[in-house]
């Protein structure tokens, strides 16, 4: 769907990836989307669903028929009602997309842990202001990037986006984030920053979003909707819950990709999950266990 909208100069909230299909499970599910802190999620964009229900009946859900169905897909889970054979959604004027990417390591092995944890909640607790601002995006945190002499250390990575956005713009956001990186943490992180403003999202889409392939290793996933409260109010028992998952999985993965935009959908009756409406990052880590052979059971 991308490619097609941007023909018509227009932006679609849909998935982080093309093997993501636009009506399946990702539209029943809420679907998180690059431009969801502006428009809301996928589902928020959904005028009608045309739906084959298990009594074999094929119907057209809106806010004028058939509007228990239409309610529950909208975030009940995908094909719990009915297999949907098409969507009408919104879409909205493409504008310039801004990327700031941000990342940081441990500069040494043998740098203490603990300013790691310590950087990884603090870029936590500023999520919500960023964002308020404009910038959301997606983040990486892993436990072995590589630094100088062959060893590995723990790493942040964050892609963020703004509409219409400027280095200027977003600088004001984000330089006193960096700048707190580098007074707290001094020579015991290595911090980068750079940035680049594409025509259009498509443009940046089609060369930036990976395709997801089938490995040896399947996923078992955990989630969480962390609001401004779970963000800010209380930094020790936030410092200690990212701790413990790092230690646990040697991974996590950051979804800015709510606030404002979805919250301004609040009063929308619909089956998605009302937790996203206060939500600010969408956290999501995971460990793997052998389906083919040759595989590994080890965390990733």
């Amino acid at each position: 769907m991308y490619p097609l909208v941007d023909e018509h100069d227009s932006i679609i909230v849909g998935g982080g990836a093309s093997t993501v299909s636009c009506i399946g499970g990702f539209l029943q599910g809420g679907g998180h989307s690059p431009p969801s802190s502006i428009y809301g999620l996928a589902v928020d964009q959904v005028l009608e669903m045309k739906v084959v229900l298990p009594s074999g009946e094929y119907i057209t859900a809106n806010d004028y028929q058939n509007r228990e169905i239409y309610w529950a897909l909208r975030g009940g889970g995908p094909s719990t009602f009915g297999v949907v054979t098409s969507a009408t959604v919104k879409i909205f004027p493409s504008q310039p997309w801004y990327t700031q990417i941000v990342f940081f390591n441990l500069t040494k092995i043998d740098t203490p842990m603990e300013i790691f944890h310590d950087a990884i909640t603090y870029v936590h607790t500023q999520i919500p202001r960023l964002n308020d601002g404009g910038l959301m995006g997606y983040y990486f945190v892993v436990n072995s990037t590589d630094v100088a002499g062959g060893s590995k250390t723990p790493a942040f990575a964050a892609t963020l986006y703004m509409l219409n956005g400027t280095a200027e713009k977003a600088g004001k956001l984000s330089a006193p984030v960096l700048t707190q990186l580098s007074t707290r943490y001094g020579q015991n992180i290595t911090l980068a920053a750079f940035n680049q403003t594409f025509p259009s999202f498509y443009k940046y889409f089609k060369d930036n979003f990976i395709d997801y392939t089938v490995t040896s290793r399947t996923p078992i996933l955990a989630s969480r909707l962390l609001t401004r409260r779970s963000l800010t109010e209380n930094v020790p028992l936030l410092h200690d819950t990212l701790k413990l998952n790092f230690e646990t999985t040697g991974m996590l993965q950051g979804h800015i990709v709510a606030g404002r935009g979805v919250a301004q959908h609040r009063n929308t009756s619909m089956a998605l999950n009302p937790a996203w409406r206060e939500t600010y990052s969408h956290i999501s880590t995971l460990k793997a266990h052998n389906t083919l052979p040759g595989g590994t059971g080890d965390p990733f």
